[in-house]
């Protein structure tokens, strides 16, 4: 099993904070837009083949509370953060590894709500 830990520490009390994502890969971190909360994918590899993926999901810490919750979960597939995309919403990636194809969703930070954009003309 491997046991991934993000240690991060705060630069003004310089208190660290350790979030604990289990036995998962994990990725960038990601800031909210008010600095309180932090994202990022994570990914489990398939235990019978090290080169595919599980299951794939985006979590949100936040700093205050400690909590730690998963704001989207997909099997097999795996999820990333754009980080270049900046703004009051998370551009998430679906990556179908399987066919090459991404699809798009967007994590709304003040309503917490995830949004499927609509495919234009």
């Amino acid at each position: 099993t491997i046991v991934n830990k993000k240690n991060l520490i705060h630069l003004k009390t310089g208190e660290s904070i350790n979030i604990d994502v289990g036995g998962a890969y994990s990725g960038t971190l990601v800031w909210s837009p008010d600095g309180s909360q932090l994202a990022y994918a994570s990914c489990q590899q398939n235990p019978q083949d090290p080169y595919s993926i599980e299951k794939s999901s985006v979590q949100i810490y936040t700093l205050d509370t400690g909590d730690l919750r998963t704001v989207l979960e997909v099997n097999e597939n795996q999820l990333l953060i754009d980080v270049r995309h900046s703004s009051t919403q998370l551009k998430i990636i679906n990556y179908d590894i399987e066919n090459g194809k991404e699809n798009y969703l967007f994590f709304d930070w003040s309503s917490e709500q995830l949004i499927t954009p609509t495919p234009g003309p």
